[in-house]
């Protein structure tokens, strides 16, 4: 199944260092086509497919029809040029009015990155079905916090 992005920055080459901190947040909305489909989001270097910062287990099937609202937020934070903690923060509509929280901070910083090359740092989402199933951005920003 095809993976998205839902917010994403260029780090240019050798700016990943320690102390470098990164901020991606992005929100939309979700419909799910009635063959109980799950997301799994998660943080990414190199974009969708690259590298996994982090990433959350993926939702409980969703139901069918209802259109959901959606929002990820992460904070990256670089320990040397090639290694980094990742938080994740995933939150959908599960129903007319409840949402349920998926958080995955970071255990253990994720090393042997290669920050050679100017590289994507994203947010994405997979759908483990993805027929008929869509999400839309409707606001993402990604920045550089220090």
């Amino acid at each position: 199944p095809a993976e998205t992005s839902g917010a994403s920055l260029t780090v240019p080459a050798g700016e990943a260092a320690a102390g470098n901190l990164y901020h991606l947040l992005a929100f939309g909305v979700f419909t799910a086509a009635g063959n109980s489909p799950t997301l799994t989001p998660a943080v990414r270097w190199g974009g969708p497919g690259g590298a996994a910062l982090t990433s959350t287990a993926a939702t409980a099937a969703l139901a069918a029809g209802a259109t959901r609202p959606w929002r990820m937020e992460a904070w990256v934070n670089f320990v040397s040029a090639t290694s980094c903690y990742a938080m994740l923060h995933f939150e959908y509509g599960t129903g007319a009015a409840s949402v349920t929280i998926l958080e995955l901070p970071a255990t253990a910083a994720v090393t042997g990155l290669t920050t050679g090359a100017d590289t994507a740092l994203a947010l994405t989402l997979k759908w483990s079905k993805p027929a008929a199933n869509a999400f839309t951005v409707q606001g993402a920003t990604a920045h550089r916090w220090s």
